[in-house]
């Protein structure tokens, strides 16, 4: 197998749900941000908002799913404007067993796959 299908075999399946989906983010100073899910996978995703996140900030990300409500903590990574706004990346910090389960169930409802 080459480099490339190594990777790419490693990759998580993406939903790509295009802001359909909203999330409350919770800072670490207290304070809560809407926002909405562009994308997402069972290590991370991107956030679409109306005003950047700092880089490398540690939130709680809150959003309801289709098989149960998420609560997981991620890190923030650089922001990219689009003509919708900001979409930010996030990766899951390291979610709980039970959470990365219930995240690839998402995935997989998402993306219309049957467990």
């Amino acid at each position: 197998m080459k480099s490339g299908a190594k990777l790419e075999a490693r990759k998580s399946a993406r939903a790509k749900l295009a802001g359909a989906v909203e999330v409350s983010i919770h800072l670490p100073n207290g304070n809560r941000v809407q926002a909405r899910l562009h994308e997402i996978s069972a290590t991370g995703g991107v956030l679409s908002l109306e005003e950047e996140l700092a880089e490398g900030c540690q939130v709680m990300l809150v959003f309801d799913s289709p098989v149960g409500l998420i609560k997981e903590t991620a890190e923030i990574f650089p922001r990219h404007w689009s003509t919708r706004g900001c979409l930010q990346p996030f990766r899951f910090t390291d979610p709980a067993e039970r959470n990365r389960r219930r995240l690839q169930r998402t995935i997989r409802h998402l993306l219309g796959k049957k467990d």
